[in-house]
């Protein structure tokens, strides 16, 4: 009993239940904090460790000294008596901790807790989605990274990336495999990724990779594919041929990828296209320069696509690549009698390439606004099942203009599954989502677009859109409000739209007549979609009306701005005026083949 009255008149168990309720403290905090400060799990653990290792320390200095009004004191010089006005700040401590204690718990529990489990639930499902995609193939899912240049000449790197991409391309029409696309798989070019952080990123079990050495017309190939969840090789070769023999050695290639990966293939592999090799060299030349992306980089790549032609005038790849340049220099051109030419070049070499008649299909509609001739060279481009991506992310444009909705979503769903770093797929697949009307998927979609690229100005405005869309008036202006140094008509006219759905209709009416009659004839579609959504039919159809051509309009009428005008009858006069009326696009009739394993989901709006 003399023990415990000592503890009591030393304040010792005053002293440990503060340092036990400051500790407990301490570490929430240090738990909430650490991770946005990028710190390891292991500071959390050193944090506990100290303070448990310094809760020993601090009794035994409790037990030796007391707080008192004068200080801290050595127990051994105060009289027996306890120093009473010390108790009652140290009670004060202890009720101001446990106070901060309890606050701190409530707060976490009721206001950080659930947007934090949101946030785990949502990580967890894309984990889920992750690991589905993943199963959905069994382990035959692949990466193709860039094979690495070993030449001497740094300028042979157009050669080592083509001869990959040429790999990709024999690997991806495989039913039985899923391919990473090329822009995704590219995307960690130059960087030092460890291959099992790669194959998470891509959400692939297995990745392709392996180097190139050219020394005139010799080359060597070494190709290895690995594990990436063991990071272990199940296969390597090294192939050292004439620059003759460099389709057999890709063929050679993709058959040991599918044999490793126990693939029952349901036709023939795949084969490289035979080419004069000059002519092939020339080619993945070009093929670089195209895909950088940069203008001068592209120009700079149709002088050598006519070299590719003047060796080997049938080669559809070169021709297909002249195309993709001609509508990159100029959209325009797209209409022009030498743009046609080269497709019908295409066309009688190989009628059904589905690249040529898929251009077909959207300079019908989109240049030329005939709703008959884009179908029937839809139809023909997606008579067989394709998993190129560059192709499909092109259709499913056509797809929406032609009121293919859910195909249209579930052909981008394909692409963004197989292209998962491609943030333009995101966008189109966002923008599918909207014109279908399903806007939380859009702004879902959108926001992840964003979230990647949180610096481009378009994904932010498309943003604010499809937040308009589902319905986020307030939203809309914050964010409109945090763009204040780049204040355009669009975005005042958004401004405008925001309001008149937060109220009052009138003032936001006489604003967008008084802004879209300052645009003249610019901007005719952006102010029949803000005449529309904001009540004023007759202003609205008066401007689609200035839409002259079939092509523009049939762009535009996608476009969900316009749903508050569906219900009139001068709508669907419209519609039919251009061949785009429900019953019209119903009697096309289109027939179709979707990639292998997509499915057509018609959800409700």
């Amino acid at each position: 009993m003399r023990f415990f009255e000592e503890v009591r008149r030393r304040n010792v168990h005053r002293i440990a239940l503060a340092y036990a309720a400051g500790a407990w403290l301490l570490i929430q905090v240090g738990d909430t904090v650490f991770p946005a400060y990028d710190l390891p799990a292991s500071a959390l653990t050193v944090l506990i460790t100290v303070l448990a290792i310094g809760f020993v320390p601090a009794l035994i200095l409790s037990w030796a000294f007391e707080w008192t009004a004068a200080g801290v004191r050595r127990d051994a010089d105060l009289a027996a008596e306890t120093d009473a006005p010390a108790n009652k700040w140290l009670d004060r401590i202890i009720i101001l901790t446990l106070v901060i204690a309890v606050g701190y718990f409530a707060v976490d529990k009721f206001i950080v807790d659930p947007a934090r489990d949101a946030a785990l639930v949502e990580a967890a499902r894309q984990e889920g989605r992750a690991d589905a995609r993943i199963e959905s193939y069994g382990d035959r899912s692949i990466a193709v990274l860039p094979f690495v240049n070993m030449s001497t000449d740094p300028e042979q790197e157009y050669f080592s990336d083509g001869v990959s991409e040429e790999i990709l391309n024999l690997l991806v029409p495989v039913e039985e495999l899923r391919v990473v696309s090329r822009s995704s798989a590219f995307s960690f070019k130059g960087e030092d990724v460890k291959i099992p952080e790669v194959a998470k990123a891509l959400n692939v079990a297995h990745v392709l990779e392996g180097s190139v050495r050219r020394s005139g017309n010799r080359v060597r190939i070494t190709a290895q594919l690995i594990d990436a969840r063991t990071d272990t090789h199940l296969w390597s070769e090294t192939y050292e041929r004439e620059l003759g023999d460099i389709f057999a050695i890709q063929d050679d290639i993709a058959t040991a990828v599918t044999k490793q990966l126990r693939i029952t293939l349901l036709g023939d592999m795949p084969r490289a296209e035979r080419v004069d090799p000059q002519a092939y060299a020339l080619y993945l030349q070009a093929r670089y320069l195209f895909n950088t992306f940069v203008p001068e980089s592209q120009a700079r790549a149709q002088p050598l696509i006519d070299q590719v032609l003047a060796i080997a005038p049938n080669y559809v790849p070169a021709l297909v690549l002249q195309l993709r340049t001609m509508i990159s220099i100029d959209e325009h051109l797209a209409a022009s009698p030498a743009f046609h030419r080269v497709v019908d070049r295409i066309v009688a070499i190989d009628p059904d390439n589905e690249k040529a008649n898929s251009v077909r299909s959207w300079v019908a509609l989109y240049v030329e606004g005939d709703v008959p001739t884009a179908a029937r060279f839809l139809e023909r481009a997606m008579s067989r099942p394709s998993a190129d991506l560059e192709f499909l992310r092109g259709t499913s444009h056509i797809l929406m203009g032609l009121g293919l909705t859910a195909e249209a979503v579930a052909v981008q769903t394909y692409v963004v599954d197989r292209d998962p770093t491609c943030i333009q797929c995101r966008y189109l697949l966002a923008s599918s989502y909207r014109d279908a009307g399903l806007f939380d998927k859009a702004e879902t979609m959108m926001q992840s677009a964003v979230e990647l690229y949180p610096d481009d100005s378009p994904f932010r405005y498309a943003l604010a859109r499809t937040l308009l869309l589902n319905g986020k008036p307030q939203a809309v202006l914050e964010w409109i409000e945090s763009e204040a140094g780049a204040q355009t008509d669009q975005l005042k006219a958004l401004a405008i739209m925001a309001q008149h759905d937060m109220g009052p209709v009138a003032e936001s009416r006489a604003a967008i007549r008084e802004l879209v009659a300052r645009w003249g004839d610019e901007h005719v579609d952006s102010a029949a979609e803000a005449l529309a959504w904001t009540g004023e039919n007759d202003l609205a159809f008066a401007y689609l009306d200035r839409l002259q051509a079939g092509h523009a309009f049939i762009a535009a009428r996608r476009s969900q701005f316009f749903s508050r005008l569906h219900g009139d009858p001068r709508w669907h006069a419209l519609l039919a005026r251009h061949g785009v009326a429900p019953e019209q696009l119903e009697a096309l009739a289109i027939r179709i083949r979707l990639p292998h394993g997509v499915t057509i989901v018609r959800e409700q709006t």
